[in-house]
């Protein structure tokens, strides 16, 4: 009956929108690049306090992202178009890059010339850090209670 359609066809609908409305936008926001909001929020607060700002690509071109929430002027960009370094800010390449010039985790021991350094790493290459005797940690962008970024600073 008709009754019936409908009755199927609104449980179908319900279902439709909370995957869309209430699963969907925590399932996938890793997809969307969430935390670098967040990231870049944190790091404009403190980067005067640093020499050097490294930011993982384990999740996406990060400088990306930096230039959109720092609001970095596309004109000036233009003249001088780098995907790797950014100012005082170092962008790793992505994860699924075969030419990566930074991987992250392997340059902590070898950036011993700077002063003050800050990294923005994922859980997975911290747990890789070798030697974290001048590392410290200062902070976390967490999605649902599980960090996506590690704020560190060599010291």
């Amino acid at each position: 009956s008709a009754s019936s359609i409908a009755f199927i066809y609104a449980i179908f609908f319900g279902i439709y929108l909370n995957n869309y409305y209430v699963r969907y936008p925590t399932k996938s926001a890793m997809d969307w690049g969430y935390g670098y909001r967040e990231l870049y929020s944190y790091l404009s607060r403190v980067e005067g306090n640093y020499d050097a700002i490294y930011i993982t690509g384990e999740y996406w071109k990060p400088y990306i992202y930096y230039l959109y929430y720092s609001k970095y002027d596309p004109k000036l960009y233009q003249l001088e178009v780098n995907h790797a370094k950014i100012g005082k800010y170092y962008f790793a390449a992505t994860s699924w890059d075969t030419d990566r010039w930074w991987r992250g985790v392997e340059t902590l021991e070898d950036i011993g010339n700077k002063k003050r350094v800050l990294f923005a790493l994922t859980p997975g290459e911290v747990s890789k850090l070798s030697n974290t005797e001048n590392v410290v940690w200062l902070n976390s962008i967490n999605l649902e209670s599980k960090p996506v970024f590690e704020i560190l600073e060599k010291r």
